[in-house]
């Protein structure tokens, strides 16, 4: 594994690190926070995506690359067979790329883990890669941060939790989705028999009534095992709703 995370680098010390790695043929992880990396330096990390046979995971999620420089990379993964966990940077991210995305996500058979930091997203995209995703059979997890997730995007992933037999763990951040998102979500819960890890994490006007209803739709599902609500407001009565549901759980 090869980790520059948070690496104050220049283009020419990167060039010299992955120039180095080249001669690894079983480097399988690559972690870069591109923040101070040019151009040339990012081109080879889309080489890398393109010729290094080991590599299973790329982690960008720190990275600061334009929307050309996604486009470059999806472009890249459309041959690539190897990588399995891909996270994709916070900012730079465009409608377009997200729509490429979605093309290449109908083609592709290997990925298992897909992480997506997007600062905006339009409900109609979002609704378009979770149809998409309905139909995937090799994605096992999925990870959204997004502010401009709102209660309709939490419909639109509560219908590709309908619909996937796939999808084992699906984790939001930072959304908007709301009192009627965790609604949405909750009630997908009772009908999905696939998914055991559920992350709403950080969101926006979540409150004792919708804790409350989760619990409940928790006690009918028995395939859940893991559920994280770190980073939300959660007030004395949701805490209690969380507790007694915790003592009925078997």
């Amino acid at each position: 594994m090869l980790n520059l995370n948070w690496t104050k680098m220049s283009s020419r010390e990167f060039e010299r690190s992955y120039n180095a790695s080249k001669r690894n043929t079983i480097l399988i992880s690559l972690v870069a926070c591109a923040d101070a990396i040019k151009l040339q330096s990012k081109n080879d990390i889309i080489n890398a995506v393109q010729h290094r046979t080991a590599l299973q995971m790329l982690d960008l999620l720190w990275s600061e690359m334009s929307s050309r420089e996604f486009e470059y990379l999806l472009d890249a993964l459309k041959y690539n067979k190897t990588i399995t966990t891909l996270k994709l940077p916070n900012d730079g991210f465009s409608d377009k790329n997200i729509r490429y995305l979605c093309d290449i996500l109908q083609q592709n058979t290997t990925l298992t883990a897909l992480h997506i930091g997007v600062k905006e997203v339009s409900n109609k995209l979002l609704e378009h890669l979770c149809e998409i995703l309905q139909y995937n059979t090799t994605l096992t997890t999925l990870a959204i941060k997004s502010e401009s997730i709102d209660e309709n995007g939490a419909q639109y992933l509560s219908n590709l939790l309908e619909h996937n037999i796939t999808l084992i763990a699906l984790k939001l951040e930072h959304t908007h989705i709301g009192h009627q998102g965790v609604i949405h979500l909750s009630n997908t819960l009772l009908k999905n028999t696939t998914l055991t890890t559920l992350e709403l994490c950080s969101i926006n006007n979540i409150d004792a009534e919708a804790i409350q209803y989760l619990m409940n739709i928790l006690q009918q599902n028995t395939t859940l095992t893991m559920l994280s609500l770190q980073s939300n407001k959660i007030d004395v009565v949701s805490v209690q709703y969380i507790a007694n549901a915790l003592i009925q759980n078997k």
